[in-house]
């Protein structure tokens, strides 16, 4: 079977050069464990003449990067380009960030296709002050550690980060 290993290193994940010597001296690490569990599984089904991804539509995001000045210009040339959703990494900069996000109204309203993944960046007035974005988030990603704030605030989120509290993927995606 086929699986991949994408170290985050900065997440606690062991450096692509060091996966080999664990696989040898079978130290299995999370990010491991689950890459050989997915190849096992894969295997599986081939084996029984089976397809895992067989009729399985994925909507990949585009992931908007840079200055935010330029961000409704990104985002414009990705739904040209076929794209429905969108990422951008926020939390970094507010000040800047928060004008840029509320112009994105501008370019759909009709429908959730916003993704933001603040990196456990985030705080309660950052969500305060985007509040009017709710009708196009599609999720929100990490927010912050305390999930329990998050949910007070009603917005459709998820995590990828293992050093938050477990959370789930906002049931309406």
């Amino acid at each position: 079977g086929y699986a991949d290993v994408f170290p985050w290193i900065e997440f606690g994940d062991p450096s692509f050069e060091d996966i080999p010597e664990l696989i040898k001296k079978k130290q299995m690490t999370p990010l491991l464990t689950q890459s050989f569990n997915f190849s096992r599984r894969d295997a599986m089904e081939r084996a029984a003449g089976k397809s895992l991804v067989a009729g399985i539509e994925l909507n990949n995001h585009f992931h908007v990067s840079g200055d935010p000045q330029f961000w409704r210009q990104q985002i414009s040339q990705a739904f040209h380009d076929g794209f429905t959703s969108v990422k951008i990494k926020v939390g970094r900069d507010p000040k800047v960030e928060i004008p840029n996000l509320l112009l994105l109204l501008e370019l759909d309203s009709s429908r959730p296709w916003l993704r933001l993944d603040f990196n456990g960046l985030g705080d309660v007035e950052y969500f305060d002050q985007i509040a009017k974005l709710k009708p196009i988030v599609e999720f929100i990603e990490d927010p912050f550690s305390d999930s329990s704030l998050w949910e007070k605030k009603g917005w459709p989120w998820a995590y990828d980060q293992p050093q938050f509290e477990a959370a789930q993927v906002a049931s309406q995606l």
